[in-house]
């Protein structure tokens, strides 16, 4: 999710927070000045800090209500009782968007802990507080389980209850200062902070001293395979072996648009400039009338094209199976694209593709695919370009294969299903490469295995 997205949601539950703290305000006009004061006869009074706090306090809820239960599709959920989980997943694919998250999930607490303290002597003790909100977090997360809205997540649990103790201490902080209090203290209502501060700046320290990036097919969590049956039918080779490293470029936003003006212009149009949207990994242009579409993505600078003229039509066009090698790159070759001869051809799950591995050229090396949707008029409707040119950078030594099996036999691999795994059986392995998080193309294994007698694929880094 982008910032602007964030605030616009902001806003959305600020609006939402305001319509209740009016509705609120009138229950109130209605139950305390006229029942109680007027029918009543009540002579108790509510200052007026009283009533800022209670009013701020229904805005802060009403934005937990709507960052918890709104703009949330109903899902079939399982918990993800994986401690941590969330923070290895953000480190292994160094997405802002997932760091993000995590930082909105804290963030959402501290109003908690700063406000709570306000309404009694009992809530002044730190371990109260911090407790109360633990108790309030895992509550939300056991109803989003039950209402299949949102996932239950120990991070989450986490993460709230690292915010509470935050706005604590920031309420602490303020209370001493005003009341000129030993200050000695400061440090210590201050740490949470300091903490969190000291926590994310080592992992990015660490992650820029690293010479390589990460993988995104490293695991999040280690799996639960003690007690499964690993087997493998193929040789494991114990001895390392030293494979190439090389380097994709990753594209600025100017060079994105380059890239969608040229395809346009080639078609005879240019870029609509209202329509275009600019994500943390993708940049998306659309032609004058929505024509085309480009989707840019900055590492590496592949892209999608799509042609939207076919659409809408009584008669669409659909799919011409059986076409040859030359007709589709007669197509491609309209808005401007071509083909590396030593590309090989394809017809594959109604595209044709033409697939490069790791070919040699002018020094570089292309390898990757691109997906092709021919249709009946001669027409190409969609095209992902996954071909991709890399500079070779290094050579470095990489695990043995006996090496790579054993972490899976540790449970170090992604899977996703949630079923208790009983059985792995590897049956064959190949070396692939994949671009890292730095914008390099790095050697691993992909196991073909039978993971509970359904077929599956296991990625392994091959970098110690």
């Amino acid at each position: 999710m982008r910032i602007v997205d964030i605030i616009h949601l902001l806003k959305e539950y600020i609006l939402l927070g305001g319509i209740v703290l009016l509705l609120a305000g009138i229950a109130f006009f209605i139950g305390y000045k006229v029942i109680y004061q007027k029918i009543m006869k009540g002579e108790k009074r509510i200052t007026k800090r009283k009533m800022v706090l209670y009013g701020i306090t229904i805005l802060y809820l009403a934005i937990v209500f709507g960052a918890v239960f709104l703009n949330r599709a109903s899902i079939y959920n399982t918990p993800n009782l994986h401690l941590f989980s969330s923070y290895w997943e953000a480190y292994h694919n160094m997405k802002p968007s997932l760091v993000r998250n995590i930082i909105l999930n804290i963030l959402l607490f501290v109003p908690f802990g700063f406000l709570l303290p306000h309404y009694s002597d009992k809530f002044k003790k730190a371990y109260t507080t911090i407790f109360i909100g633990f108790c309030v977090s895992v509550s939300i997360e056991l109803l989003q389980y039950i209402t299949k809205i949102g996932i239950l997540e120990l991070d989450d649990i986490l993460n709230n209850t690292i915010g509470v103790w935050i706005g604590y201490g920031l309420y602490k902080t303020i209370y001493v200062l005003k009341h000129k209090e030993k200050r000695s203290y400061l440090l210590v209502y201050l740490l949470p902070i300091f903490l969190c501060g000291i926590t994310y700046a080592s992992i990015w320290g660490i992650y820029q001293a690293k010479e390589f990036g990460n993988l995104d097919i490293e695991a999040n969590y280690r799996l639960a395979v003690k007690q499964a049956k690993i087997e493998t039918e193929i040789e494991l080779e114990q001895n390392p072996t030293i494979q190439p490293i090389y380097y994709a470029k990753t594209l600025t936003e100017a060079e994105t648009r380059k890239k969608a003006e040229d395809l346009f212009a080639k078609l005879g149009t240019k870029i609509k400039e209202e329509d275009t949207d600019l994500y943390e990994s993708t940049a998306i242009y659309y032609s004058e009338n929505r024509a085309y579409s480009v989707w840019v993505e900055y590492q590496g600078g592949r892209y999608t094209f799509t042609d939207f003229t076919g659409f809408g039509k009584d008669q669409k066009p659909s799919f011409q199976a059986g076409s040859t090698r030359e007709e589709v790159e007669q197509a491609l070759a309209k808005p401007g694209i071509s083909i590396p001869s030593q590309a090989e051809f394809r017809e594959e799950q109604r595209q044709y593709v033409f697939s490069v591995t790791r070919q040699e050229i002018e020094g570089s090396v292309i390898d990757g695919n691109i997906w092709v949707t021919y249709n009946d008029d001669g027409s190409i409707s969609k095209m992902n370009h996954n071909l991709i040119t890399y500079e070779p950078v290094t050579e470095k030594e990489i695990r043995s294969l006996a090496d790579a099996f054993a972490e899976i036999q540790k449970g170090n691999f992604q899977w996703w299903k949630k079923d208790k795994i009983q059985s792995i059986i590897v049956q064959a392995v190949e070396l692939k490469y994949r671009l890292d998080t730095k914008g390099y193309y790095v050697p691993y294994y992909e196991f073909s295995a039978k993971i509970n007698e359904e077929e599956a694929k296991i990625a392994i880094p091959a970098l110690r």
